[in-house]
């Protein structure tokens, strides 16, 4: 099933589907981590510029503009929970912390 996008504001879904592939779920799913492109492409044993046209494509597909839209659709989609992301950020594994049940 293609993952659904909406409005980065409300999280409503648009009937309209913006399928993702398995690898761009997965490099949201590490950028949600805080992980930067040249740290995904290490971390997925790809060139950088592979990433950055990975990330790019996303951004185009669910029409977002920041990370932070990024995380606010991909919590509320449930491509990634909201508590994980904050207990990762607690144990170091990103460089910021952030409220992000706040978000939701």
């Amino acid at each position: 099933m293609p993952m659904q996008w909406g409005c980065a504001d409300c999280g409503r879904i648009d009937e309209t589907e913006a399928a993702l592939t398995r690898r761009e779920v997965q490099i949201v799913e590490l950028i949600c981590q805080g992980k930067a492109a040249k740290e995904i492409a290490v971390m997925l044993e790809i060139e950088l510029k592979t990433a950055e046209t990975h990330r790019a494509n996303i951004y185009s597909k669910l029409k977002l503009h920041s990370v932070a839209q990024l995380v606010l659709w991909a919590v509320r989609n449930r491509v990634v929970d909201g508590y994980l992301l904050e207990t990762s950020i607690q144990n170091g594994d990103a460089e910021k912390q952030t409220d992000f049940h706040r978000a939701t």
